[in-house]
C-alpha cells in the first residue's frame, strides 16, 4: 500500500514538474477554466498550465502563447491542453504546407516549394521562407489600388499587407472584395494571427472563384484551433468539386482523416 501511495506521489510530481506554463493573450466571449470545484472565467492576462481544461462558450476565442509558440482555440467546447499541445507541432507544419498550397490565388503568386524548414514560434511568420513567382504581366501597376497591398505581401511583411487589403475592402467592386477578402486572410494566417483569418474566412461566400482554396485554408485552421466538426463540413462542401486538382483531393482526404482521429481523443 505504501507503495502504491508512492507511486501515485510521483506521477503526480512527474505532471507538475514537465507542466508546460501558458498564458492568456488575448480571448473573446466566454472562456472558462476548470478548477477542483467549478468553471471560473478564464481573463486576459492569466497564467495556466498544460495540466488545465478549459471551456469555450460559443463564439468564443482564445489564444494561449507558451515559450515558441501560440494555441489557438475557435470553437465551442472543453479542451484538455496536454492533448492539444501533443499535437501543435504537427499542426504548425500542416499549416505551413497548406498556406503555400492555396497561396497561389494570392495576386497570381504560387509558392516555389511546399516545404517549411522547421516549427514556427507565436511572433514568426508561417510563411516567411517562401519564395515567389512573379507574374510580371498580372502584377499590379502603380495605378491599381492594391499595389501597396500586393507589395506588402511579396515582401513578406503579412500583418502590414492584411491591414492594406483590409482597407482596400469597403469601396472595392464587387468583383474584387473576395479577392481582397482571401487575401487578407491568407496573410493573416501567414502571420499567425489565426483567428483574424478565420474571422474572414467563415464570412466569405463558400461559392466563385476562390471557393476550394478559402475550404482548404478554413479547414486547416479549423483542425488547428478545436473547430473539427466545422473542418469536416467545409470539407465536405468541396470533396467532391469536379474544380478539386488531384493534389487537393488528397489534402482533402488527409484532412478529413486527421479531423477522424482528433475527434476519437
Amino acid at each position: 500500500m505504501k507503495g502504491l501511495l508512492l507511486g501515485v506521489i510521483a506521477l503526480l510530481v512527474s505532471a507538475t514538474i514537465f507542466a508546460i506554463p501558458l498564458k492568456v493573450s488575448w480571448s473573446e466571449g466566454s472562456v472558462q477554466i476548470k478548477t477542483s470545484s467549478a468553471w471560473k472565467p478564464l481573463e486576459i492576462g492569466s497564467s495556466i498550465d498544460s495540466s488545465s481544461v478549459i471551456q469555450l462558450k460559443p463564439d468564443s476565442f482564445v489564444e494561449l502563447t507558451y515559450s515558441g509558440g501560440k494555441l489557438v482555440l475557435s470553437a465551442e467546447g472543453i479542451y484538455s491542453l496536454d492533448k492539444l499541445l501533443a499535437n501543435a507541432n504537427k499542426q504548425q507544419q500542416e499549416r505551413s504546407t497548406v498556406l503555400s498550397k492555396v497561396g497561389k490565388l494570392v495576386a497570381n503568386k504560387a509558392p516555389l516549394s511546399t516545404t517549411v524548414a522547421g516549427v514556427r514560434g507565436s511572433e514568426q511568420d508561417s510563411a516567411s521562407n517562401m519564395d515567389w513567382i512573379v507574374d510580371e504581366e498580372s502584377a499590379p501597376s502603380g495605378a491599381d489600388p492594391a499595389a501597396e497591398a500586393y507589395t506588402l505581401l511579396k515582401n513578406g511583411s503579412y500583418a502590414q499587407a492584411a491591414k492594406a487589403f483590409s482597407r482596400l475592402i469597403p469601396n472595392a467592386p464587387e468583383a474584387l472584395k473576395t479577392e481582397y477578402q482571401y487575401s487578407q486572410a491568407w496573410c493573416l494566417a501567414s502571420a499567425n494571427d489565426l483567428v483574424g483569418s478565420i474571422k474572414i474566412l467563415r464570412a466569405m461566400p463558400g461559392a466563385g472563384p476562390f471557393a476550394i482554396q478559402r475550404a482548404l485554408l478554413l479547414a486547416r485552421l479549423n483542425l488547428d484551433t478545436g473547430a473539427v466538426a466545422e473542418a469536416v463540413q467545409v470539407l465536405e462542401s468541396v470533396r467532391l468539386s469536379p474544380e478539386l486538382e488531384s493534389d487537393d483531393r488528397v489534402l482533402v482526404q488527409e484532412m478529413l482523416k486527421e479531423a477522424k482521429a482528433l475527434k476519437s481523443q
